[in-house]
């Protein structure tokens, strides 16, 4: 697995972020790229377009997949919790998929909202993105959840570099988060 130091991935890579993955591709400089489905308008509005389709991730045993990067919460010790529930109700209204969902590119947050006439039911792209929808979990939760993820983003930097194999960097980051969990 050691990408890097074949050739068959960029130095950057271990340092890329999702709009640097995202720009690669469209640029043709890179093969693929695993990303979300708010990046569909930016491929269709680009520049200088290039023939692309959104596949499922693969699986051995059964799929699997994170959802998004963002949650909502409103804290019990807020001077400002109603404040928050409204603006939270703001954002999961109906209406919010006109206004905010669509243009953005991102999936409605509530299988509700969907309806007939929106640009995605019938979208190949975002129907890909709806199944994997089916298996996806969200990120967490718990308390120790930034430091489960740095320990897994360490166990693929060290493998796509060959300072270990995939297995090595694996076995470390499950003794890693092992230790976290108690």
């Amino acid at each position: 697995m050691d990408w890097v130091n074949r050739g068959l991935a960029s130095r950057e890579v271990i340092n890329y972020t999702q709009g640097d993955a995202l720009g690669q591709f469209a640029a043709s400089t890179a093969a693929m790229t695993i990303n979300g489905s708010w990046q569909i308008p930016t491929l269709r509005r680009a520049e200088n377009p290039i023939n692309w389709k959104v596949v499922e991730l693969p699986y051995s045993i059964q799929p699997a997949s994170a959802m998004g990067g963002g949650n909502w919460a409103i804290f019990a010790t807020s001077p400002h919790i109603d404040a928050a529930w409204v603006f939270l109700q703001e954002f999961t209204r109906p209406e919010a998929v006109d206004e905010i969902y669509i243009p953005a590119g991102r999936l409605p947050p509530r299988r509700d909202l969907l309806r007939a006439g929106d640009p995605w039911k019938d979208d190949e792209a975002y129907q890909t993105f709806f199944r994997q929808l089916e298996f996806a979990r969200p990120r967490g939760p718990h308390p120790k959840w930034p430091d489960i993820s740095a320990a897994i983003q360490v166990a693929l930097q060290e493998a796509l570099t060959g300072q270990a194999t995939p297995e090595e960097a694996l076995k470390k980051a499950a003794e890693t988060i092992q230790s976290l969990l108690g």
